[in-house]
């Protein structure tokens, strides 16, 4: 047998020429492979139904309410849009198909930068359990979003002002006539519907907070000391808004907000939550004259699987014990 060496120059190249090819007929049939796998699943049908959701298979601690266990039932999801003088607010009501005409009200608000999808899973395991829930998009509260109005315009301000024009909304065309209405915000939504709460307690027979964020105003004071320091762009949970937002949230009263509230408030926050630390949800909970808290051990700012089910049993057990539906 010839040595390397030995061979000639031409034959060399032969030999390494099929190698090369050889390892490139093999490398292209492994990526055809998984490019045939990947268009299969991306082919695949994607349906959503509003068939019962299963909760997790994760175990539920024993001081945990055990709410996912009732029978959850049918619901229908339709879009209800608000259309007013100066503004377009788009939302979905949620309503379970049993034979009763009216139902208990949860109105969901979203946090900061998103939209009423992030709050959609409540409002669809609330219906399950036969209760009417309405989630929507704060003008300018998220992108993307449906509503009218952009992040640069919108302040905790003009977030109550919507979540006012909705309930209003609700109440006139019968969805939340003479029933019992909750209003439920996830991080910067509870603060909103904090203020909310505020003025409107006779008209709202509880509060649900999940993971509140009612650090704003240490935020924006660890800034600026004044609202003439405030440029006319400032950026806050990674998000950028106008000087408008800063100086409506440092005129904000949020500590007397809660004082002014006497309903029943559930306050929910994940021990892990590195945006807004659970002791701001503690520290509320002293403020709140009629409020309970529990901390989701392990999530962090969202709740999600196991912990989205914990969250849940904690709201129909709220829900049961302050008497807004039965047990």
């Amino acid at each position: 047998m010839k040595r390397w060496k030995d061979l000639k120059p031409i034959t060399r190249y032969l030999i390494l020429l099929a190698i090369t090819l050889g390892l490139l007929i093999n490398f292209g049939s492994v990526c055809a492979h998984y490019v045939r796998e990947w268009i299969k699943a991306a082919q695949a049908p994607v349906t959503e139904t509003a068939a019962p959701a299963q909760p997790s298979a994760a175990p539920t601690p024993s001081s945990v309410p055990k709410a996912t266990e009732d029978t959850a039932g049918s619901y229908t999801i339709e879009e209800h849009p608000i259309t007013l003088e100066n503004k377009y607010i788009y939302g979905k009501t949620y309503l379970p198909d049993d034979e009763k005409d009216t139902h208990p009200l949860v109105i969901l608000c979203h946090g900061i930068g998103t939209n009423h999808f992030h709050a959609e899973p409540f409002a669809k395991r609330f219906a399950e359990h036969g209760i009417a829930a309405y989630a929507f998009d704060f003008c300018g509260g998220g992108d993307p979003i449906q509503s009218s109005g952009t992040l640069y315009d919108m302040s905790v301000h003009t977030e109550e002002e919507d979540l006012k024009d909705v309930l209003r909304h609700l109440q006139e065309t019968g969805i939340a006539k003479d029933q019992p209405i909750i209003l439920l915000g996830m991080s910067q939504g509870g603060y909103v519907v904090t203020e909310t709460a505020a003025d409107l307690s006779d008209e709202i027979a509880g509060l649900i907070l999940l993971f509140p964020a009612f650090n704003i105003n240490d935020l924006i004071s660890a800034e600026f000391s004044f609202p003439e320091d405030v440029p006319e762009s400032v950026t806050i949970f990674d998000q950028t808004v106008s000087r408008r937002y800063f100086v409506d949230a440092m005129n904000e009263p949020i500590l007397e907000d809660m004082k002014q509230y006497a309903g029943p408030v559930l306050l929910l926050h994940g021990s892990g939550d590195s945006i807004v630390p659970a002791q701001y949800s503690l520290d509320a909970a002293e403020q709140f004259p009629n409020a309970e808290v529990h901390l989701i051990d392990g999530a962090e700012h969202g709740f999600f699987g196991p912990h989205e089910d914990e969250a849940f049993a904690y709201c129909m057990e709220f829900l049961r014990s302050s008497g807004t539906i039965d047990n």
